[in-house]
Parts: C-alpha cells; sequence; structure tokens
C-alpha cells in the first residue's frame, strides 16, 4: 500500500488557552493562499469534566507546500506557520504561541523510501477488498479511491 502519508506535514502549535474558543470560532479552518497550512483543527485535550488541559490547534501541510517545507530550515517554516494562523485568528495566534512542533514525514525514512515511491493510485491492497469465508475487511485502507473517513463508509457499504 502506498504510504498516503508521504507528502504531508502535521504541525502542532501549543497555547496556554483556546483563544479562539473565547473568540468564539471553533478552530476549524481550510486557509487559502497566504502560508503552507492546507487545514486546521481545535487539537485540544480535555480532562474528563470538560476542563481543558491542552490548548492547541493541529494542521496539516500538504502535497508541493510540504515538499517546499522539507527543503526549508523548521525555524522558517514554524515562523510562517504562525503568520498564517494570525492571518486566521488574529495576531494572538502568533504571539502567544508558547511551542510548534512539526513533523514532516518526507523526511522519515520509513514513510519516504524507494519502496513508497508509487504512482497515486488506489488505497489498499486489492486482496483486502475479498471477503476471506466469514471474515470482511472494511476501513479506510481497503477501500481504493478514497481513503480517510470516506473510504471506511463506502468499503462498509460495500
Amino acid at each position: 500500500t502506498p504510504t498516503w502519508m508521504e507528502d504531508t506535514m502535521k504541525a502542532l502549535v501549543t497555547y496556554d488557552s483556546p483563544f479562539w474558543r473565547q473568540q468564539g470560532l471553533s478552530g476549524a479552518g481550510y486557509p487559502r493562499g497566504g502560508g503552507p497550512l492546507a487545514q486546521v483543527w481545535d487539537n485540544c485535550v480535555e480532562d474528563e469534566s470538560g476542563k481543558v488541559v491542552t490548548s492547541a490547534l493541529g494542521m496539516f501541510i500538504l502535497g508541493s507546500a510540504c515538499e517546499r517545507a522539507a527543503s526549508m530550515d523548521d525555524a522558517d517554516v514554524r515562523k510562517e506557520v504562525l503568520d498564517q494562523l494570525a492571518s486566521m485568528y488574529g495576531p494572538t495566534a502568533r504571539d502567544s504561541a508558547k511551542a510548534v512542533t512539526l513533523q514532516n514525514w518526507l523526511k522519515e525514512p520509513f514513510t519516504h523510501s524507494a519502496a513508497t515511491q508509487v504512482p497515486s493510485g488506489p488505497f489498499g491492497a486489492p486482496v483486502l477488498r475479498v471477503p476471506h469465508g466469514s471474515v470482511v475487511f472494511a476501513g479506510t485502507e481497503t477501500e481504493d479511491a478514497h481513503g480517510h473517513m470516506e473510504g471506511a463508509i463506502v468499503s462498509g457499504e460495500s
């Protein structure tokens, strides 16, 4: 199976508090231009009572933006991430960030290797889409077109 996260970078920015919630915002967004981000989401951790114990925004940098980020110094990537968040959520997103953690799978030898250099195409192995007696596999990695949650739904409906 091709490694679909290969040309993906994930970033996590932590804060003292979820300022976006205090502004009445969900934290979710699909930025257009102005930086490397493709998707942003509220990634806060709450305890059993619902109290936020870790305030964070998670985000993806995809495709050519990920390739560009892989060639940059991490400090420059962090600056671009914070600048784009500031354009979305205001200067607090940049100025109150505690930490910016980056994970670029293009830099990982086991997700970016000669073995994963295959054309984009079907997710999952065809053998997993065929029932084996009373065992039927269904999930994102068994459906051949969508991946992610949509792939799991499609494979379960098949």
